[in-house]
């Protein structure tokens, strides 16, 4: 055969495969092979010249291809005979891929090729007894049918060949006759309705589908892979078919629809796209026999929805109409179908579909070929790529045999096989509950029950039983004159806090004050704080913390639900919220001002009182975000402490507890270890107003625990402002990044950094993991504390297997009573249920998890619009409730923008009425709202975009954008110095003087990093001074105002630290104005 000049045009799909060859020409992923075993050897001459042979009668496999003008386009002899290599196996070169002949053929099948010289090889591995040929292609010219063809085409030459039969050749349909056949077919009224009928069915966004992966998804996707096969029982394969036959339709059908509820129970999604390859124009006479690339891909999409689930046989016959309307308009190329979808191009998926089923009945090459004097037997070779995240092949086999090919790149192998596993249950189970909603059908085998089981042995006695009163009482008789808590510059011994604490208990008590009774403590941080709270412990009653620097209403909604007996509180915060003190009701708390002219408590005894908690006794009432608009307050148990302190005093040895930051407001969570752990283990208590203070502190060098959120400890690390001291870092109430994790570790004084994950509602932490030093993967939130129980249940409360994501939920000693006087938001999220055989009064989280293999639980997100920013829990229900509140707002939704490298919440309003301004609604939301809850942007819009149900539709929303004003230029060195560091702290291309910080979506870690840019040139800047200007205009004339007074532009760190000890208290003062006046709070 000799090549001509004559050029000839591509298919659709076969031009997709060119410009994926073109990205990527070295990859194998749509290499194509046929491997056949002789029994006896083959005359080299002779297969030379039956595969030349070959090549004429079907000359699609002599094609080379190359771009012309723009135009790719196909020579078509452009080989006059097929490459043949010939290799003795015995001498085959010896490599780490090459240990067997399977994976030496694999190796030979994935060399890349060039196809502007050709798109077919053989190669001829000989050895005594037998021989292999090994024939590859590229898909460009074949397909799995052509593969068919091929080899019983070749068997039948050589055989007749080797016979010395004449042998005649008729010259077959070429590829471009298909090309123009699609041509044809696509330009006429057939094509016009087949692109409606998809844009129909398929219009709108793509689903991507979010199968949870064992490693993050790459930018650019790589195509190595691996297959697990396995296979369906023949019982079971024999009664999925009458199943098929029972509803009228087919096996393929069948198995489809069940991969379908697969994807859809491992992902949550309701809308399942799957790709099914089809042969496109086989049944045209002129190309049934030919050689060639005739396949195509077909979208069929599943949809569940939450209202109603179907069975799996309405299930069934949804997709069997699917299925029939889809294959009568499968020809529709699948390159134009993504092209008439819009598709944005991203290169870490594939387009449109990441999965793909396909059914393949038994054909010839499923065993082999055989001629007259010559046979072949099919070799399996073992997949090597992946061109999808995952796909399912079955073949129709007695039993049915299916194979998992999977992207090595995403997944591990056992990630894989236990898929396997869970979709053979799924099929069982289809067969025993064919009625039943999907959602029930069972994927759980017996060994994930056992495993489950075992992963959730927590059970300890350890110190469990003894509460927080008792241990803190022991260790102050044990080191009475020992370091407790420090603040500032002064500190108290174990002996003089408990004696404080004592007497804050008599006074208590005094006041009849005892078990069941709840204390509210709005105080300034400070050493008498802790005593306070260790003396409500000791009368037996419970503190409700709450925070002054909180806007006044949201202050008298706590009151007004958790019904204080008293209130523990100092005149300023009187003199700020006079409210708090005046008597609205007989029900109105008695008040305890603390820094009055004479301690009130100055009489008490100094004893340690006797009490009467039990284990179900309140400690502590937390009051967090509440969906509804109103805050909603958390009752923690004693019990759910003392598993907290029996945990932390196991896991954190004496000398990591010598110093722990206590930087938390009282009001959170996080504060329930950073005081009483250390107070209970012989360390002692480092009081901060804010964790981001730490470096100006007096005592820093002491910190040997830091205990807070990773967006805090990431701003910490960028200053470098991590003491030497510090050995163990805690992170919690945020997703903690690798590149974090990793930086910590990078500091040589850092020995451990610990990963925390927990709810309020289960006593501050529920998992833990601490992180490896050298490990790859994103940190995981671990494994159940001691006495806690972690579960990941479907929307049924049903346990889901390993590997499948669901909802977390906990049980165990930690749970909270409920929350306080809400007994249908109780009934709602703790519930009783049986699990394993056991009766379990679980916490439902609202967070997505999944277990992984080792054990250890991955988070996954919320299910809900409930999110954590810098470590606050925030129900973007409440802020959006504070929006429609105002008088001129009727619809609004608030999200968390993370499209930058600083997360904020932007809120969306459905036009202002009236006169009703930005600035109004602002002020609105700050009377309500505590500042970490204030929307960082405010974008007006006409009307919010609904979907077609009539609910705000989220993905149709505006990107993010501040509006600026008019813009006023630096005017002199130190404006010019602030504008460029906001505009690198902010990331913006310009700021104008008079330009609010906060308005351009500043905060406080921000801020952090502002001081640290400028402290270089202005040593005398403390960091809360930069809340009291937040214009560039007015913190230059504060920086212009340093320098006059004789601050120097540069002074050694020594002279930076006094100078900061000595302005701390009037900049602790500044801080609570700027507060009070709007601004951000400090993130602690």
């Amino acid at each position: 055969m000799k090549e001509t000049n004559e050029r000839q045009a591509l298919s659709i799909n076969q031009q997709a495969l060119w410009l994926i060859y073109r990205e990527e020409p070295r990859s194998a992923a749509y290499n194509i092979s046929l491997p056949l075993r002789f029994a006896h050897s083959l005359d080299f001459d002779i297969l030379g010249r039956c595969l030349d042979l070959l090549l004429v009668r079907h000359p699609s496999l002599a094609g080379a291809f190359e771009e012309e003008r723009g135009e790719i386009l196909c020579r078509p002899r452009a080989l006059d005979r097929l490459p043949l290599r010939r290799i003795p196996f015995a001498n085959a070169p010896a490599n780490e891929s090459a240990e067997s002949l399977l994976d030496y053929l694999a190796a030979l099948a994935a060399e890349p090729f060039d196809l502007s010289r050709s798109a077919a090889r053989a190669v001829l591995l000989e050895n005594t007894g037998g021989c292999v040929l090994l024939l590859t292609f590229h898909h460009i010219v074949t397909d799995g049918h052509s593969l068919s063809i091929i080899g019983r085409d070749l068997v039948d030459l050589y055989a007749r060949v080797y016979r010395g039969e004449p042998i005649e050749l008729r010259s077959t349909i070429k590829p471009p006759d298909f090309a123009a056949w699609e041509r044809n077919m696509l330009s006429g009224a057939r094509g016009a309705r087949m692109e409606a009928y998809w844009r129909e069915r398929l219009g709108g966004e793509a689903p991507i589908l979010q199968l949870p992966t064992d490693r993050p998804r790459a930018a650019v996707r790589g195509s190595n892979g691996e297959a697990v096969i396995f296979e369906i029982d023949a019982g079971l394969g024999k009664r999925l078919a009458q199943l098929a036959a029972d509803r009228r339709s087919s096996l393929v059908n069948v198995l489809l629809c069940a991969y379908q509820i697969l994807l859809h129970r491992y992902t949550g999604q309701p809308s399942i796209r799957i790709g099914v390859p089809t042969a496109v124009a086989r049944n045209e006479e002129d190309f049934k026999n030919e050689v060639g690339y005739f396949v195509n891909l077909m979208i069929i999409e599943a949809k569940f929805p939450e209202e109603q689930t179907p069975s799996f046989r309405e299930l069934l016959d949804a997709t069997s109409r699917e299925m029939l309307a889809g294959l009568f308009h499968q020809p529709y190329p699948f390159p134009l179908l993504a092209r008439m979808l819009s598709y944005q191009r991203d290169r870490s998926l594939t387009p449109l579909i990441q999965t793909t089923f396909s059914f393949t009945r038994k054909t010839l090459t499923s065993t082999g070929f055989e001629a007259e004097g010559c046979a072949a037997e099919l070799i399996d070779l073992p997949e090597m790529m992946g061109q999808f995240d995952l796909s399912l092949a079955i073949i129709r086999e007695n039993p049915l045999r299916g194979m998992f090919l999977y992207n090595t790149d995403l997944f591990d192998r056992t990630t894989i096989e236990r898929i396997a596993e869970h979709f053979r249950r799924l099929l069982s189970d289809i067969i025993a509950r064919p009625d039943q909603p999907i959602d029930t059908l069972n994927l759980l085998t017996d060994a994930d029950a056992w495993q489950l089981q075992a992963w959730n042995d927590t059970e300890t006695k350890t110190c469990t039983e003894i509460d927080l009163i008792t241990r803190f009482e022991a260790q102050a008789e044990r080191s009475p004159n020992a370091r407790a808590l420090v603040w500032q510059q002064t500190e108290w011994s174990y002996a003089e806090l408990n004696t404080r604490a004592n007497r804050v208990a008599y006074l208590l008590i005094g006041m009849d004050v005892g078990p069941g009774s709840l204390v509210g403590v709005c105080m300034q941080r400070n050493m008498i704080l802790i005593a306070c709270l260790l003396g409500i412990l000791k009368a037996g009653a419970a503190y409700v913390p709450m925070d002054p620097t909180h806007p006044g209403k949201r202050l008298a909604g706590m009151l007004e639900d958790s019904q204080v007996a008293v209130l523990m509180t100092q005149r300023g915060i009187l003199q700020r919220h006079p409210w708090l003190g005046a008597e609205h009701s007989d029900a109105s708390p008695r008040i305890i001002e603390l820094d009055a002219d004479s301690d009130p408590w100055e009489t008490s005894p100094m004893t340690n009182p006797s009490r009467s908690s039990r284990a179900d006794d309140l400690a502590h009432v937390l009051f967090t975000s509440g969906s509804t608009g109103r805050p909603k307050g958390v009752m923690i148990r004693h019990q759910g402490v003392s598993r907290l302190l029996s945990w932390a005093t196991a896991t954190f040895p004496s000398n990591a507890l010598r110093g722990v930051l206590a930087s938390t407001s009282i009001t959170f969570d996080l504060s329930i270890f950073e005081i009483f752990v250390p107070l209970v283990a012989g360390g002692a208590v480092i009081l901060a107003e804010n964790v981001l203070e730490l470096p100006s502190l007096p005592c820093c060098d002491q910190v040997s625990l830091i205990n807070t959120v990773p967006s805090a400890m990431t701003e910490l690390l960028r200053n470098e402002a991590i003491p030497r001291s510090v050995r163990t870092v805690n992170l919690a109430g945020e997703a903690l990044k690798k590149s974090l994790a990793q930086g910590l570790y990078a500091l040589p004084h850092t020995e451990a950094v610990y990963n925390l994950y927990g709810p309020s509602e289960d006593t501050t932490y529920s998992t833990w993991s601490l992180v490896a030093r050298d490990s790859a993967d994103p940190p995981r939130i671990g494994r159940p504390l001691g006495n806690t129980r972690a579960y990941i249940l479907d929307a049924r409360l049903q346990p889901l297997p390993p590997g499948l994501s669901g909802e977390l939920c906990l049980a165990g000693m930690g749970l909270a009573q409920g929350y306080l006087r809400r007994p249908d938001l109780t009934a709602e999220r703790f519930v009783e249920i049986e699990l394993f055989g056991r009766l379990e009064r679980i916490y439902r989280t609202g967070d997505l998890a999944r277990w992984l293999p080792d054990g250890q639980l991955q988070y996954l997100g919320r299910m809900d619009h409930q999110i954590k920013l810098r470590g606050y829990r925030i129900e973007l229900g409440e802020i959006e409730a504070a929006l429609t509140d105002h008088a001129g707002v009727d619809d609004a939704i608030v999200l968390l923008d993370e499209t930058t490298d600083n997360p904020r919440l932007v809120a969306y309003v459905g036009s202002l009425r009236g006169s009703a301004r930005k600035e109004a609604l602002l002020a609105h939301l700050r009377a309500r709202l505590p500042d970490y809850m204030i929307p960082s942007l405010i974008q007006v819009l006409p009307a919010l975009p609904l979907n077609p149900n009539g609910k705000i539709d989220r993905a149709r929303l505006p990107k993010p954008v501040i509006e600026r004003g008019e813009f006023a230029p630096p005017r002199d060195i130190s404006e010019q110095r602030v504008a460029e560091v906001w505009r690198e702290v902010l990331d913006l291309t310009r700021i104008g003087i008079d330009e609010n910080f906060f308005d351009l979506g500043g905060h406080s870690l921000l801020l952090t990093r502002v001081h640290f840019l400028l402290r270089r040139d202005y040593p005398g800047l403390h960091f809360v001074d930069l809340f009291g200007y937040p214009t560039a205009r007015r913190l230059a004339a504060h920086l212009r105002a340093l320098c006059a007074d004789g601050t120097p532009a540069h002074t050694t760190a020594a002279t930076q630290t006094i100078a900061a000890q000595a302005r701390t208290r009037a900049a602790e003062r500044r801080v609570h104005r700027a507060r009070l006046q709007g601004n951000r709070i400090i993130i602690s």
